[in-house]
């Protein structure tokens, strides 16, 4: 018996063991495991900004500024719309066939965005405050608007509608793959693929 037991004591111990390692290997390959990230259920998207601290040498406010015009011209190009000032810049963006649906007739769709991003000392805020797709023909584009506050891909019992199964995944995945790419780029690490 005491075999037994040392033996099932010895096995909980190395499954343990390997989960940590796993958490630990994933946690190491991935720098900004330690950014909050968005998340967008019935209850829309939460939080509605993320706080994003930099490190100690990369959060000097006369830096972040041009730091962060720059990682929009290299991200969007030229056609992208800035507004703002030096503590607090807002964009509008567009990512392409970002949002698919459907259950026969899979469509995917081009996002437009609006996000803010707020400088303060060592930190940044990102806040994204629309967020639409377009539907409809070319030269008859049908701006179709996405509550942010509440969802409108779920039914009233809480179960999300089949023909949206994906949305909510691709609604975080857009604002916390653009969050991670702006702490990548002003802490001078190199880029990651996003989509």
């Amino acid at each position: 018996m005491k075999k037994y037991t040392l033996l099932v004591a010895l096995f909980i111990s190395f499954l343990s063991f390997s989960q940590n390692e796993t958490i630990s290997s994933t946690q190491k390959n991935n720098p900004n495991s330690d950014i909050e990230s968005f998340v967008y259920d019935i209850n829309g998207l939460s939080p509605k900004s993320i706080s994003v601290q930099l490190k100690e040498d990369k959060g000097k406010d006369k830096d972040l500024y041009p730091k962060i015009v720059n990682w929009i011209k290299e991200k969007y190009g030229d056609g992208i719309e800035i507004s703002g000032n030096k503590n607090k810049i807002k964009i509008k963006g567009l990512t392409y066939n970002a949002i698919c649906y459907g259950v026969s007739n899979y469509k995917c769709k081009n996002m437009i965005y609006d996000i803010e991003i707020t400088l303060k000392k060592k930190e940044y805020i990102f806040k994204p405050f629309t967020l639409s797709y377009l539907t409809g023909s070319i030269n008859n584009p049908k701006e179709n608007i996405i509550n942010l506050n509440e969802s409108d891909f779920y039914k009233a019992n809480g179960t999300i509608k089949k023909r949206f199964i994906n949305v909510p995944s691709q609604i975080e995945t857009l604002f916390n793959d653009l969050n991670k790419s702006l702490y990548t780029y002003l802490n001078d690490n190199p880029q990651f693929t996003e989509w």
